[in-house]
């Protein structure tokens, strides 16, 4: 809660915690990258698409569950993309390298995006609260000291 809400006194609590990247990776994108393919699923296979004159699109659960699976898969494997990335650049923002403080940074910041697609059950209106949690992702990696 604090981290999307007031990065800049949230980030120094974070960066003291003695934290290991397999409890990062098990403990926190996992579950965020599985609550958002959880919600795809449901939205997508279980309430459907609407599509102009009032027809429903539903995708096969199978297909569905399949995709949702990867997705967690791919989600983890970004973050450690990002993370490997910011912590061969730190050297050149006056950082060190320090890939756990990479990896926090990455899993952390991502909180806002990842949270924000359980917006995705709600209507179309609504879903368009995902661009705000990107944008406050990005927020909490600049304010990352």
């Amino acid at each position: 809660k604090g981290i999307p809400l007031n990065p800049t006194t949230e980030w120094p609590v974070i960066l003291s915690e003695p934290a290991k990247a397999v409890a990062l990776f098990a403990g926190y994108v996992a579950q965020l990258a599985a609550l958002a393919a959880l919600v795809s699923f449901v939205r997508i296979s279980i309430v459907g698409i609407s599509v102009p004159f009032g027809d429903t699109i539903r995708s096969p659960v199978f297909a569905r569950l399949t995709k949702a699976l990867f997705s967690c898969v791919l989600a983890v494997v970004a973050a450690a993309m990002v993370a490997t990335l910011i912590n061969v650049f730190a050297p050149t923002f006056s950082g060190t390298r320090d890939f756990r403080r990479a990896l926090q940074t990455t899993d952390y910041s991502l909180t806002a995006a990842l949270a924000s697609s359980a917006f995705g059950l709600l209507p179309n209106l609504l879903r368009s609260c995902f661009w705000p949690g990107c944008t406050a992702s990005i927020h909490c990696i600049l304010q990352c000291q």
